[in-house]
């Protein structure tokens, strides 16, 4: 084995890089140790340090018996770090060793294919059939770059190392370099003339392998033009399986799992074969593009080159006639003297099922991309009267008769085999350049693969993108997050499937246009909602609104969910889930980008209907966003739908002029509120605006529908402490609902209330105190004396009396909130803990501690419940422990951590924040 001269490299680079630092002092008496004899390993990298600690000390004029800096390294750590060096070089010694060898006899294997004569070779030879030995012979080239690769890979991170010790001897240990630099000086020398001749044979390796890749090529080809045999009665070779790709990564375990089931030979007695041994076919199911024919290929060279069939055929079965066309289409690669190929179709079957029957055992038949239940009906046909071999199907439906079919569903690929398959494509296309997969690069190799939910034809695609245009992984993952379409889009010889992913998406979809078209229209609402699992329940009524316009197509009494859902479900382009007991479907990323694209390509209004639809829909279905855990468990299944859905241009929606454009502005609002209960205010603050834009350019800046708007994002600017924000849109609103037709109403009576809360809190108590009492009035009038409205505005109004003084009005108005909110909203309501934390609290100022403690205890019960029951910490949650805490301590005379272990009892178990 030839290494490179990589070795040579590092001194040099290492002195030209330090030369120029400043002057160093010697280390102080040091007395000259015996160099062991494994230093003579390490003598071409010391003798770097010696050259380098020479032009140091001409360039600053240093005596050379100047005294020697008094904080030297001891010799003990000389020797250690010596020692640490030559570990390093005999590990790179002996990994060399074993690369040379293993190297060693790739190449050789390699050098006897230039005595190869393609004429020479037997095709009938069941030993050795050529294809194998051709397989066989890429497999050594394969092992001899690898060999290569792996030893140039640890220098380097020998180097690495090497470097780093070699400065710290060059700045240090000049005294023991100097004295031993004759040894130094004969070892280097030694070194340099290895190293040259390594230089020359590794280049001699590059010339080798160019030389065999010709020859690799040239044999190839005499290959492929090689006719079959002429004997009639030796099937072997009368039909090979198409070549599988380069490099099989990924499917280890749906590979050996097939190959297992079918190396075990038919068996067969005089009166024929058992039903399931008969013909026991194997369905490989999935979506389209995920790798079921790549795997079925795969399974057919390993068959055919372990001698397990003589004979293998690939057929496509995408419809009846396609698949009776194409089996006739065999009977001119099988026929003979006694058995010739007519005219007639029925003919042509005949006499490949016969030739099957003759052969058992023999052979192994591909039924490609049985996507149809006509054609899984054909393929039942044609099963019928085979009487041995095997058949393997690749088909996306999920449902066949288990007395006929076994299926094993293909998922995609694991995220160490995405990985794996980018970072080879990588090697490959840089082989020549020295480039190297660096932990950058496999962290964007993963974002990528996790971009495209791990599917083999996307990371195909993605692949081959990448090697057109030369970009970084990192370059590329951006430019898929940006322009996924693009991407997706692209068509390069490269990429390893029959058909580019939209025209996979056509021949899925162009069946159901007829059959379902409401189907097809699911999928394209489906295609501007994220791709997460979504809930069908929501699905099961459609009502008569622009959604169920869309999707039932004016019909909604014909509308039934679960039919479409399976008419998708077979093709798979949807899946079914289960999130945690609630039924979801989803859609895959892939699939939703290429939807979209074909409905931006279909021109007129085809995008913007489905995305209304999609809008239309979910503002149908979400709940009301006030505390309820089974409302917000529902919003937590939408969050991802309702964020995608928004995403778009929703500046178009309402210039639409459709009836939906009305309602945008309020889902924008029912999503933010959500957001902001969930205290995701800066995700909330931009809808807000947005709502609050769209219905002034629809409806004009004095409409009534802006006072909610207007009133939630100033009490988002409360919350954060944006007064100065706040306060002109609640005075806003208030003058709207003012100048309107009715002059109290409950909006107005919000905003009221709303802003004498944000005077309390710039402690303007006389400003803020009739405003209090204006909004109960209406509130009272409107909503009568038990509203859980009016229990808020007597909890505010006596919060205004706690911070004046007067305790005994406010503990009148929390007492009378409290009971009111208890009938209204139940006793475990998180709204009635902050109002019983205020009367705690009231109680505490008062120097009722007894009565503070339990109210205090309440409050943490019942804040701690509701945040199990929604999954996650209510924002409250962390203050009123944090007060109950500080109670204790003050109050209870408990350390600060029996105060946190109470606390934490109390509360119980908790949810991950």
């Amino acid at each position: 084995m030839k290494v490179p001269s990589s070795i040579a490299a590092a001194p040099k680079t290492l002195m030209d890089s330090l030369g120029t630092i400043g002057s160093y002092k010697m280390m102080a008496g040091m007395n000259a140790p015996v160099i062991p004899p494994i230093l003579v390993l390490v003598t071409g990298f010391g003798l770097a340090a010696w050259e380098f600690w020479k032009r140091c000390r001409k360039d600053c004029g240093e005596d050379e018996t100047a005294d020697l800096d008094e904080n030297a390294f001891t010799p003990d750590e000389v020797f250690d770090l010596l020692d640490g060096l030559t570990d390093d070089i005999e590990f790179l010694k002996r990994q060399t060793l074993v690369d040379q060898a293993a190297f060693a006899i790739a190449v050789e294997n390699l050098e006897g294919a230039d005595a190869l004569d393609a004429a020479q070779l037997d095709p009938t030879r069941p030993e050795r059939p050529y294809r194998m030995l051709f397989e066989w012979l890429r497999g050594q080239f394969a092992a001899a770059e690898d060999g290569q690769a792996a030893i140039i890979a640890v220098q380097r991170q020998v180097e690495k190392n090497v470097t780093f010790r070699l400065r710290e001897l060059g700045r240090e240990q000049r005294t023991l370099l100097e004295q031993h630099s004759g040894e130094l000086e004969a070892a280097w020398i030694a070194l340099m003339q290895i190293d040259k001749k390594v230089t020359e044979g590794f280049v001699e390796n590059r010339k080798d392998h160019q030389r065999t890749h010709e020859k690799l090529a040239e044999i190839g080809e005499a290959l492929r033009q090689t006719p079959p045999p002429a004997d009639p009665n030796r099937p072997r070779d009368l039909k090979r399986p198409p070549m599988p790709p380069d490099r099989f990564i990924g499917r280890e375990t749906d590979l050996v799992a097939l190959y297992e089931k079918f190396a075990v030979a038919p068996t067969a007695n005089g009166e024929g074969m058992e039903a399931l041994a008969i013909t026991q076919p194997e369905t490989v199911r999935g979506t389209g593009g995920i790798g079921k024919t790549t795997l079925a290929r795969q399974i057919a060279w390993a068959l055919y080159l372990s001698g397990k069939v003589d004979a293998a055929f690939e057929i496509t079965a995408g419809s009846p006639e396609e698949l009776r066309t194409n089996l006739a289409g065999l009977a001119k690669v099988l026929a003979t003297e006694q058995n010739t190929a007519g005219t007639d179709i029925e003919t042509d079957i005949a006499l490949v099922l016969g030739w099957f029957g003759q052969h058992p055992q023999r052979w192994l038949l591909i039924l490609d991309n049985v996507d149809s239940s006509e054609a899984r009906a054909a393929v039942y046909d044609i099963l019928g009267p085979l009487t041995g071999g095997r058949v393997l199907i690749t088909s996306r439906l999920d449902q066949w008769s288990a007395d006929k079919v076994t299926t094993r569903p293909l998922d995609r690929f694991r995220p160490d085999e995405a990985r794996e398959f980018l970072q080879s494509r990588h090697r490959d296309w840089h082989e020549d350049d020295g480039s190297e997969t660096v932990p950058e690069m496999v962290e964007a190799f993963d974002a990528i693969a996790r971009e495209l939910e791990y599917h083999t034809l996307g990371l195909e695609i993605a692949a081959a993108y990448l090697r057109k245009y030369r970009k970084t992984p990192a370059e590329f993952l951006d430019h898929l997050r940006t322009r996924l379409a693009k991407v997706l889009a692209f068509d390069h010889e490269n990429v390893d499937h029959p058909l580019p992913l939209e025209a996979l998406w056509d021949a899925s979809v162009e069946p159901l246009t007829e059959r379902c078209p409401a189907a097809v229209r699911l999928l394209e609402l489906f295609a501007w909602l994220a791709p997460e699992p979504f809930p069908v329940a929501l699905l099961e009524e459609i009502g008569t609104d622009e959604a169920g316009e869309f999707l039932t197509g004016g019909s909604p009494d014909a509308w039934d969910a679960d039919e479409v859902i399976a008419e998708l479900h077979e093709l798979g382009l949807i899946e079914w889930q289960t999130t945690g007991d609630l039924p979801t479907v989803r859609v895959h990323r892939l699939i939703q980008t290429v939807t979209r694209h074909r409905l931006e390509q279909a021109g007129d209004s085809a995008a913007l209907d489905s995305l209304i639809a999609s809008l239309d829909l979910l503002n149908e279905k979400v709940p009301s966003p006030c505390y309820d855990p089974v409302g917000w468990l529902l919003w937590d299944a939408l969050e991802p739908h309702l964020t995608a859905a928004l995403g778009y241009e929703a500046g178009q929606v309402a210039e639409s002029n459709s009836p939906f454009s009305k309602c945008l502005g309020r889902l924008m609002n029912q999503f933010a509120f959500w957001l902001r209960e969930r205290s995701e205010s800066w995700r909330a603050e931009p809808l807000y605006l947005k709502a609050i834009a769209i219905n002034e350019k629809i409806f004009g800046e004095q409409h009534s529908s802006l006072v909610k708007f207007l009133n939630n994002l100033a009490i988002l600017y409360s919350d954060t402490g944006c007064l100065v924000k706040a306060e002109p849109l609640f005075q806003r609103a208030i003058s709207i609902c003012e100048k309107g037709s009715e002059a109290d109403n409950l909006d107005l009576a919000s905003a009221l209330n709303n802003l004498g809360e944000l005077y309390r809190a710039k402690a303007c108590y006389k400003e803020a105190e009739p405003l209090y009492k204006r909004a109960m009035a209406i509130d009272e009038k409107i909503l009568g004396a038990d509203h859980p409205d009016l229990g808020t505005d007597l909890n505010n109004l006596a919060l205004l009396y706690q911070s004046t003084g007067r305790f005994q009005e406010a503990e009148l108005l929390i007492g009378r909130a409290i009971l009111i909110g208890e009938k209204g909203l139940g006793v475990e309501h998180p709204i009635l803990a902050i109002w019983l934390s205020n009367l705690a609290f009231l109680y505490e100022s008062t120097a009722r501690f007894e009565q503070a403690n339990p109210l205090y205890e309440r409050v943490v019960t019942i804040l701690a419940r509701a945040s199990r029951l929604v999954g996650r910490h209510l924002p409250n949650l962390a203050p009123a422990m944090e007060n109950y805490a500080i109670f204790l301590q003050k109050h209870r005379n408990l350390s600060e951590a029996e105060a946190a272990a109470r606390v934490a009892e109390v509360a119980g178990v908790l949810p991950r924040e």
